[in-house]
């Protein structure tokens, strides 16, 4: 029998490891050889500077992205390469070939154009990281063909069609909602709804956490604790309102809670480098003395200490759900789409203090203690079935 070589590719720079569940199962067995793929620090200077570009026409159209990405990605996705084959260049021509990423778009289109120049035989699995409102784009023909455009001339695409759009071989996603909607645009894909897989790195970590602080993360002491995640509403293209509107309609949310007792942790979104100008928007509306900025503090001992999440659309609501948090959706800012877990909703255009205080009755429902959990069995099924590992339980 060969050996399986499995590739994890980190296309952005982040402090998390989204593939460390998949790891701790494979490690397992050493006929798996296991690899990272990292980008040079500029690569991550470039790739940061295209996917948080703000927009100057429409936030639809992203077109600084696009400039950006023609500008530089080109270098990104040849240095890609380059490690690709270079790794896979020490297997025989039969090993199996593995390749991962967190993140779908370009980075799914990529993979396959590389892919298809291997030689060998490869799968692309994908770990969802994201939340997504789970609607197909419009311009999937458009896309198509700029990215046929684009890979005459460089060999590479330019642009992502989206979750669930480059059909890639294998996905692990966050709920059945996500596994519906993936199935629809790729009934080629095996899809499996695994919380475990997708957050394995940050359940750990918080059930770690959860197991030094003893009472002091238990029900009664987070139940009045609350975690606001910000997101960088003016290049999220499904926001309706800008980043001072979004401050001066919340103002009043964040004032009303603190008169209930609770205590609001404001966590700024991590990809902003320069936070000053959000800062001072926060200031100006009079938030600051309403909250408790919490940028020092760890992400994990945030979710262990509060008990509950609340977001426009975030991925934190998430985190939240899966390790026994409330999620609160913020209603009014956005297009409208589906939270696809368990959650309570806000509406700040409607009676939005009655559903505050409804949610705040709720919050013991979703309490839960993540410590223990184990892997589920059908990702302990999928992972047997590859060639090169013999599984096991978690």
């Amino acid at each position: 029998m060969g050996r399986t070589l499995h590739v994890f590719l980190y296309v952005v720079y982040r402090q998390k490891d989204f593939f460390l569940g998949v790891k701790e199962i494979l490690g397992r067995n050493p006929d798996n050889i296991l690899r990272d793929v990292h980008l040079s620090k500029q690569s991550y200077d470039l790739v940061d500077d295209a996917e948080y570009a703000t927009p100057f026409i429409n936030r639809s159209m992203a077109e600084m992205k696009l400039i950006r990405r023609i500008q530089s990605f080109t270098k990104v996705f040849a240095e890609i390469e380059s490690s690709l084959t270079r790794l896979i260049s020490e297997l025989s021509e039969t090993d199996m070939v593995y390749l991962y990423i967190a993140d779908e778009g370009v980075w799914g289109e990529l993979l396959k154009a590389i892919g298809r120049r291997l030689g060998r035989p490869f799968k692309i699995i994908n770990i969802q990281h994201g939340l997504f409102t789970l609607r197909i784009i419009r311009t999937r023909m458009l896309r198509r063909f700029v990215n046929w455009l684009f890979g005459m001339a460089t060999g590479y695409p330019l642009v992502g069609m989206d979750f669930g759009g480059s059909q890639l071989d294998v996905y692990f996603v966050y709920g059945d909602e996500e596994k519906k909607f993936i199935q629809a645009r790729s009934p080629r894909s095996t899809v499996i709804t695994s919380p475990t897989i997708c957050k394995y790195e940050l359940m750990k970590k918080v059930g770690k956490i959860q197991a030094m602080l003893g009472s002091e993360s238990g029900l009664d002491a987070t139940r009045m604790k609350l975690l606001f995640a910000a997101q960088i509403n003016d290049i999220n293209p499904d926001c309706t309102h800008s980043e001072e509107q979004i401050a001066a309609h919340l103002q009043p949310l964040f004032r009303y809670l603190k008169e209930k007792g609770c205590s609001v942790y404001y966590r700024l979104h991590p990809a902003i480098m320069d936070t000053k100008p959000f800062i001072d928007i926060l200031d100006h509306h009079g938030i600051l003395q309403d909250v408790i900025m919490c940028s020092d503090i760890a992400y994990e001992e945030l979710l262990a200490k509060t008990g509950s999440t609340m977001s426009l659309q975030s991925t934190v609501l998430y985190d939240g759900f899966v390790v026994g948090k409330m999620p609160v959706v913020v209603c009014g800012f956005t297009k409208n789409f589906s939270f696809t877990v368990p959650h309570e909703s806000v509406n700040m255009m409607g009676n939005w203090k009655k559903e505050i205080d409804t949610a705040l009755d709720n919050i013991g429902s979703y309490y839960k203690d993540i410590r223990g959990d184990l892997f589920e069995p059908e990702v302990l099924e999928f992972f047997s079935s590859i060639r090169g590992n013999k599984g096991g339980k978690a």
